[in-house]
């Protein structure tokens, strides 16, 4: 367990070094891997951390059942979101061949 351990702590100063993962969620991110590979449960597989000026503006995570964006309500102005909404608006109903 101490193994494991160690290891989870590495790929977590990896992801924060590559802006992948917050220095605040290490210890989240140690815990979540600890438990999923107890359990095998980790629902998480995949996310991505969104970078501007420096700091992580938004998230997108991927479980076998949802994708979830987190955006920072300060990232977008009024015309940009209205330009989201749409674009996702369009997304859903299949309007795109190629994204």
């Amino acid at each position: 367990m101490i193994v494991l351990c160690a290891s989870y702590r590495v790929e977590a100063w990896t992801l924060l070094l590559d802006n992948e993962l917050d220095q605040t969620k290490i210890s989240k991110f140690v815990i979540r891997k600890l438990k999923g590979h107890e359990e095998n449960k980790n629902n998480i597989q995949n996310a991505h951390n969104f970078i501007k000026d420096g700091k992580i503006v938004a998230n997108m995570s991927w479980t076998k059942k949802y994708i979830t964006v987190k955006l920072s309500a300060k990232t977008l102005n009024l015309a940009q979101e209205k330009k989201l909404n749409e674009f996702l608006e369009k997304l859903v109903k299949g309007e795109f061949s190629e994204v």
